[in-house]
Formats: structure tokens, C-alpha cells, sequence
């Protein structure tokens, strides 16, 4: 199976590590950097260059939060570019990646340096004393204790937890790295060589794999073994090639769980409304008289209104006040990073609700239109989180 196309160019990445102790003390005393290396196409988006690199860094050093802004990266292209030059944003990775097109061996030398993190909190701690200098000279005990008072509100201010930060997304980075490491191919005859690809254990067809794949994979690997293994991918659409057959010939459905159910939700509301049916018992006390006395007796019952056909339920931002209709049958838990890329959340909803700890889709069914609102969502945003929460 022909991988990648074959006019794409491979840049390898020599990248050296400092560590935070490191780079406490003078440059001539730094000592070794770790190194490692990294291969990559020419055509990588920038944020999946990233991503690779952060792996690289909780790999090697293996902080307790990782983030890009937390460190320095400068590069330099052997004989093409050799002043070391900051790799900040998307600019400069394509001006960098010109740079190594141009050599015969594309290579860059890319050096990682973990930002001083004191300087931040020194800077926080003088405004502090100012505050504390200025306001020294108010010696009016009621001014005093307005500042303290607001001292105290400051403190007692819930800080809004980072997405990047939560246990579920940090596991999440370092099982895309355990997979990064098992399914780097190194056969010869694969012209996707030094990058990632899945073996079929089959028949040994290469599958080339790409961030998206990796980010479900892993995502599948931490809802347990029956999702999804280092050496099984899950059941998404993104796999179908490689879950068309599996070993032993277990056929491999083709779609997602949610997929299915969305489908067999829909085609059940397309069933139509049965009608209501009244059987009515007559008076016995008149089965006995005649039939004419009897027909006199009884009055004719008016003919009865054609029934009218079933509307269906919509439920619109205006006026439901909660996402999901409080009659909705309950359904099973998701975890909220597999229900965002099933329905193909934006980065803005899967950061917003995880920001405000939401972490199964369940927990959806207590969240008011408003409170979505209030969150910052916007109405088109609002409308996908109806959407999904609906078919779920």
C-alpha cells in the first residue's frame, strides 16, 4: 500500500533537551542537553508539530503540566542557516522548513529550553508590595480592613482550571506518545519510512497513521481494553481499512457505537404515532328490550373527530430552558472527550465545557440553555451541543 506521496520531504529533527536545573545555572556549566530525534513531512501542519514536540518534552522530562508557551525553541539548518533563530509560530515553522527543503539531507538542529517560571510570580509579588507601599500611609482602621477584606475576595476567587492541565487530556498526550514510539515504521521497502504506520497483522499491509488517528486511538485506549489496545485500533470510521477483517475473521462493524445508535434513534422516531383505541361496553340493561324501544332509548352518539396526527416535540433555544427535554430518556455515559470528537466538537466547546469540569455527557442533561450562554458559548454552538445531546 503506497503510504504517502513520494515527492514529499522528509526533515529530520535533531532536537536537545535542557532541563529547569539546568538552566539555573551559567551557560558554560549547563552541562550535556538530552537529545533525541524526530522525522517528519514537509507538509506537517504546525500543530501537529507541536503536539510531536511536547510528546518529545513529556517524554524526556516529564512535567507535571506541559504546555508550548512554557518553553523556548530556536533552530538552525546545517551549511543553510546556522544563527540559531526562535521557532515561536506558524511564520517561522515554514520559514524554517524552507530553509531545510533547501539542503540535499534536509536536517534541523533544534534546541528546547524550559522557561525561568519565577519571573512571573516575582513580577506578581512586587505589585503586591506596591499596593501594600501605597497604601501603608492610610492609617484609618476602616481602610485597613477594606483592604483586607478585599485581600480575601481576591484569594477566594476560583481559579479557572486549564483544559491542558486535567488528568484525562494529560494521559490522553502520553498515550499518543507510547503509540508515536510502537508504530514509528522503519521497513524498507515502505515509502512512508521514519514516519508512523499501522501493520495489518494480516496480510502486513502498512496503514498510514496521522495526528487525528493517534488522538482517537489514544482517546479509545483510556475508556479500557475493550475499546482499544496499542495493537487494536477502535471501531471508528477513521479505521474502517483496518477493522474491515480482522484476525480470526471477526468482522469488524464499520461504523461508531454512536453512529449506530443515532441511526437506530432516528429510525424509530420515523415510525408513525399508533392511535389510541376505546372499546365501548353497552348498558345490559337494555339487551333485552325491543328493538325499536331500544333504538328509541338510546340517543346517537355523535360521530366521533378524526384523529388528529402526532406533532412532533421540538425543542428550540427559546423556549426550553434546559439542553436536553427533561422527558428524554436517559442514555448511556460517554466520556466527554470521545462524545466531542464522535459529534466534532470545536476546540472552543470541548475547552469550555472541560474548563468548567465537565466530563461525561450525561452530565449535559443538568445544564441550562442560559448557563451555556453564560459560559460564553455562542448560539451557533449552543445549537451543535442541542444536536448532539438530541441523537445521543
Amino acid at each position: 500500500m503506497t503510504c504517502i506521496e513520494p515527492d514529499i520531504i522528509k526533515i529530520t529533527y535533531t532536537i536537545s533537551i535542557y532541563t529547569a536545573a539546568q538552566m539555573k545555572k551559567e551557560a558554560g556549566k549547563r552541562g550535556t542537553a538530552k537529545n533525541t530525534f524526530l522525522q517528519l513531512e514537509s507538509t506537517e501542519p504546525w500543530d501537529t508539530v507541536k503536539a510531536q514536540l511536547l510528546v518529545k518534552i513529556d517524554g524526556i522530562l516529564k512535567p507535571t503540566t506541559i504546555d508550548f508557551d512554557d518553553y523556548t525553541f530556536s533552530f538552525s539548518v546545517p551549511r543553510v542557516h546556522t544563527k540559531p533563530t526562535e521557532l515561536t509560530n506558524e511564520d517561522s515553522y515554514k520559514f524554517m522548513v524552507e530553509r531545510a527543503s533547501k539542503g540535499k539531507d534536509p536536517t534541523v538542529n533544534l534546541t528546547i529550553e524550559p522557561k525561568p517560571q519565577s519571573k512571573k510570580h516575582r513580577h506578581e509579588d512586587d505589585s503586591d508590595k506596591e499596593n501594600n507601599t501605597d497604601s501603608s500611609s492610610d492609617s484609618d482602621s476602616d481602610g485597613g480592613k477594606k483592604k483586607k477584606k478585599k485581600k480575601q475576595q481576591k484569594d477566594g476567587k476560583k481559579k479557572k482550571l486549564d483544559p491542558k492541565d486535567l488528568p484525562g487530556n494529560a494521559a490522553v498526550s502520553r498515550e499518543i506518545g507510547a503509540l508515536w514510539e510502537k508504530w514509528m515504521c522503519n521497513a524498507a521497502g515502505c515509502e512512508n519510512k521514519g514516519l508512523h504506520c499501522y501493520i495489518n497483522p494480516v496480510d502486513g499491509a502498512h496503514f498510514a497513521l496521522g495526528h487525528d488517528h493517534f488522538r482517537i486511538w489514544a482517546s479509545a485506549i483510556q475508556q479500557g481494553p475493550d475499546r482499544a489496545t496499542q495493537t487494536r485500533p477502535p471501531l471508528h470510521h477513521k479505521f474502517d481499512a483496518v477493522n474491515a477483517a480482522r484476525p480470526g475473521g471477526e468482522e469488524a462493524s464499520q461504523t461508531s457505537l454512536l453512529q449506530r445508535r443515532a441511526a437506530a434513534q432516528k429510525a424509530l422516531a420515523a415510525l408513525p404515532t399508533s392511535p389510541n383505541i376505546h372499546i365501548h361496553v353497552p348498558d345490559m340493561s337494555k339487551l333485552f328490550q325491543p328493538a325499536a324501544a331500544a333504538a328509541a332509548a338510546t340517543p346517537l352518539a355523535p360521530a366521533a373527530a378524526p384523529l388528529a396526527p402526532a406533532l412532533p416535540i421540538i425543542q428550540t433555544i427559546s423556549d426550553n430552558p434546559l439542553l436536553v427535554p427533561a422527558h428524554a430518556a436517559a442514555q448511556p455515559a460517554i466520556p466527554l472527550n470521545e462524545f466531542a470528537l464522535c459529534f466534532e466538537f470545536s476546540d472552543n466547546i470541548r475547552n469550555t465545557l472541560q474548563g468548567e469540569g465537565f466530563t461525561s455527557s450525561n452530565q449535559l442533561r443538568l445544564i441550562s440553555l442560559q448557563e451555556l450562554r453564560d459560559m460564553g458559548l455562542k448560539h451557533g454552538e449552543i445549537a451543535v451541543l442541542q444536536e448532539a445531546a438530541g441523537i445521543h
